[in-house]
């Protein structure tokens, strides 16, 4: 080790003992990739659980009065395979305490005007048919919808989707969830 206090000129032993940056960057890039194997096996849940539990994207193609009694719930695509007995609507009728539930029955006759069963609020009022535009494939597909009769005249009405599977309520995009019954 030199130092020279007249030219101002200091010299230090050499350290060769450090790593050299393309190692360093070639590390972290390492590290990053190992911490995000970590979060998505902790996130998709692939380090025991299956993805039956999880809940299947939905949507709404139309949703609609069709007259002063009806409605016509129209099924837009899911993001997976969907069974029509995976799921249950939910029915809350403006004013109105308690609910209704609504859940496609199966094994499906045809392809038309298959009954659901009906529970809670005004169940002995209430039908309604499950129509599979692909009767085949025993899949809820865009297009498949249910009719509702036997509502009152006037009253605004909110969905909601529960899917048995996953035990959860979806997330239905497209149309509204919800819809009024003309006077």
């Amino acid at each position: 080790m030199d130092i020279q206090l007249g030219s101002v000129i200091m010299r230090f032993g050499r350290n060769d003992q450090a790593v050299s940056p393309i190692i360093a960057t070639i590390l972290m890039v390492a590290v990053t990739i190992v911490l995000a194997g970590v979060l998505y096996v902790m996130i998709i849940g692939m380090g025991g659980g299956s993805n039956e539990s999880l809940a299947p994207l939905g949507s709404w193609h139309d949703v609609d009065a069709v007259n002063m009694t009806s409605a016509k719930l129209v099924f837009g695509p899911f993001s997976g395979e969907v069974n029509p007995i995976d799921l249950k609507i939910i029915l809350y009728e403006e004013d109105v305490d308690e609910i209704t539930t609504i859940t496609i029955q199966t094994p499906l006759t045809s392809q038309y005007d298959n009954p659901c069963s009906i529970g809670g609020h005004n169940e002995s009022q209430i039908t309604a048919t499950y129509n599979d535009y692909s009767y085949s494939t025993n899949q809820i597909n865009g297009g498949d919808f249910i009719v509702i009769d036997g509502l009152a005249s006037g009253k605004y009405y909110k969905l909601e989707v529960f899917h048995f599977p996953s035990q959860s309520i979806l997330s239905m995009t497209g149309d509204a969830s919800s819809f009024q019954i003309p006077q």
